[in-house]
């Protein structure tokens, strides 16, 4: 079972993915920088410490509470497929390398999004500790030597991945890597702003780079790429009001989960026994067969957490229940809080482990893969095309006790974010366990061919049991990405934080 590490206080909290993270955006809050300072602090610092998993080459979905309006603000900072994108390119399968494999990247343009509006610090302050980071270099983790040696063979085909990675010494446990490349980035993204990284010289170093490896993206691409203010979605589960994002994003994937659970009383069962771990699984079943033609850019337009639509889903997961059948990444994260109840989350990602494998050494920057997350399918309401944005994995997610913030909800892990994020809330409300505990908990998910997989953790009387209810369940692999890594944090009513960090990475909290 993992260990979790948990920390309380009754000022501030942060859970986010890498320790220098964490520090970075403690201090901004010392610096007197407010919540959403201090997760874009810990945001530039994970594009340098995390390189197998976000990167200023990459998306990002966002949300801030603000506690003195009461209301929840959204931001999809995902990007859009190139205008020159040729959707019969691909045959029946888009690749996950190479520079046709990235969209747009979205992620700096939500951050200039979200301080305009609720930063209280300078720009420039936000990315002060990152550079140092880049410039000085810091100690490879076992977690990301692990991940740079799995991807050798794809990093080694692209000469600026080489250089940047392999060269580095990213694959040596206890190695010092240094980015000055990105710290130039870094640099001139704090001086001249986020337009220099879409209209400027940052700009025309990234087009000239995907140009050369065959790429789609222009400089015109860059030019036209913007974030958006997006209403996020709620819906009630065990008297919680819960919120996450709108398509393209995965968050009505939960939201559905939780809605067909929420006819199901789950409180009985052990948290480890065969009967919940039916119901989880069956509830995802029903919420991802009804919520695709909804998650994708240009999906359905109506409501999808309508009466009718609800009433459909939960006979969807009835029907799950009563026939026993079964269906067959690279992120990192922030969580802040305070204790007035403001808080921010990030949820930031290359999508697949080192993204396209493809990287510019002239600014240190990573490209993204999430061209994967579209579908070549002829009809379908997710096929890729010039402009649109993909079905999105990252789902950063709230909760709400009569107005009031409860819960800061995140994790890496593909498409098994809501997967993870729908178990640990269903036990804290059924099984009265805390943040820790419920994190702590083996998981279940789903690899990418959609089969059901647990943790090695797992009972294998767990197992057997679920194979009796007529599931087909294996063992997933050990460290498998897709069970994620909780980072969270919590606020009671009396406005005490806890901080959860769960260790099946190398994420890290502070409180105070």
């Amino acid at each position: 079972m993992s260990r979790l590490r948990a920390l309380t206080g009754g000022v501030a909290a942060i859970s986010c993915s890498h320790p220098a993270a964490a520090v970075a955006g403690w201090e901004m809050l010392a610096q007197g920088g407010g919540v959403v300072d201090a997760a874009l602090a810990c945001a530039s610092v994970l594009t340098v410490v995390q390189p197998q998993a976000c990167s200023l080459g990459g998306d990002a979905f966002i949300m801030v509470h603000e506690a003195k309006s009461g209301r929840t603000f959204g931001i999809n900072a995902s990007g859009r497929a190139p205008q020159a994108t040729d959707p019969d390119a691909f045959g029946e399968t888009i690749p996950i390398h190479g520079a046709r494999s990235a969209t747009v990247p979205g992620v700096v343009a939500g951050w200039d999004l979200m301080h305009a509006r609720f930063g209280r610090r300078p720009w420039a302050e936000l990315f002060t500790r990152a550079i140092a980071v880049a410039q000085d270099g810091f100690a490879v983790s076992p977690y990301l030597a692990a991940a740079t040696r799995l991807y050798f063979p794809a990093l080694a085909t692209d000469p600026g991945a080489a250089r940047l990675f392999l060269d580095g010494g990213a694959a040596t446990p206890g190695a010092l890597l240094r980015q000055p490349a990105l710290a130039a980035t870094l640099e001139r993204l704090a001086k001249a702003g986020a337009r220099d990284f879409y209209t400027g010289e940052t700009a025309a170093a990234l087009a000239a780079c995907v140009r050369a490896r065959g790429g789609w993206m222009t400089r015109d691409d860059l030019a036209a790429c913007s974030a958006e203010w997006v209403a996020p979605l709620a819906a009630r589960f065990r008297g919680l009001e819960v919120k996450a994002m709108p398509p393209n994003s995965y968050g009505l994937y939960m939201l559905l989960q939780l809605a067909a659970l929420e006819s199901r009383r789950l409180d009985d069962f052990d948290p480890l026994a065969p009967d919940r771990f039916a119901a989880l699984i069956r509830a995802a079943h029903a919420a991802f067969a009804m919520g695709a033609p909804w998650v994708a850019d240009g999906g359905r337009d109506d409501d999808p957490l309508a009466a009718p639509n609800l009433a459909a889903l939960r006979a969807g997961f009835a029907d799950e229940m009563a026939a026993g059948a079964d269906n067959k990444g690279g992120t990192s994260v922030v969580a802040v809080a305070d204790a007035a109840g403001n808080a921010a989350a990030i949820v930031q990602s290359v999508f697949m482990v080192y993204g396209a494998a493809v990287a510019d050494a002239a600014t240190g920057i990573l490209l993204n893969d999430r061209m994967i997350g579209f579908t070549t399918r002829a009809g379908h309401p997710n096929r890729i095309a010039p402009g649109k944005r993909p079905a999105h994995t990252l789902n950063p997610c709230m909760t709400f006790d009569e107005g009031r913030l409860r819960h800061v909800l995140l994790t890496p892990g593909g498409p098994g974010q809501t997967l993870t994020l729908t178990q640990v809330l269903q036990a804290m409300t059924d099984h009265g366990l805390s943040l820790a505990a419920a994190a702590a908990l083996p998981r279940w998910s789903m690899d990418l061919t959609g089969a059901s997989v647990v943790e090695a953790a797992m009972p294998q009387a767990t197992l057997d049991g679920l194979a009796g209810l007529g599931l087909a369940v294996g063992r997933g692999a050990d460290n498998s990405p897709f069970f994620g890594s909780v980072e969270a944090v919590m606020r009671d009513a009396e406005g005490r934080l806890t901080a959860v960090a769960d260790d099946r990475r190398e994420a890290f909290a502070l409180a105070l």
